[in-house]
């Protein structure tokens, strides 16, 4: 394992065909922007060639599967930031539930939360005073967390 790899060895256990992972990521920058992903990796057994395959040319190709964001594609994007009005988001997503809209001061109480149905762009921030704050996007599973600061 390195900053890019990572090594999974699937172990048969019981009579199930593969071995399923559950990566989760977390990250966030100097400026304390924070992301979580998670992805699921199938890795079925005996992806080597066993040699009664090979005898009787009955090799089959097999190759783990990976989930990703990608996959199940949920994307944000907030701007202006910083802003001295409100911040519009803008969100991908294959699922059509709403989405749940959190802004965060910086001690970590809640100054707001709504529930929308997902559409093209929502705006928000109208009702924050000046100052840094923690906006969550949820939607199902997946969530983002981005800061904003809201100028004079």
């Amino acid at each position: 394992m390195d900053n890019y790899n990572i090594l999974l060895r699937a172990e048969r256990s019981g009579k199930s065909e593969s071995r399923e992972y559950y990566i989760s990521l977390y990250a966030c920058d100097e400026s304390w922007n924070c992301a979580y992903e998670q992805i699921t990796i199938t890795v079925p057994h005996d992806m080597g060639v066993n040699e009664i395959l090979k005898e009787n040319n009955l090799i089959t190709n097999k190759s783990a599967t990976i989930i990703s964001p990608d996959n199940a594609l949920f994307k944000t994007n907030v701007y202006p930031n910083p802003s001295n009005s409100v911040f519009n988001i803008q969100i991908e997503s294959l699922s059509d539930e709403p989405v749940s809209i959190s802004i965060y001061d910086i001690s970590g109480r809640l100054i707001s939360r709504s529930l929308e149905s997902k559409t093209q762009e929502i705006i928000v921030g109208h009702e924050i005073n000046p100052g840094l704050y923690f906006l969550t996007i949820s939607q199902d599973d997946n969530s983002q967390t981005v800061k904003i600061i809201k100028s004079k």
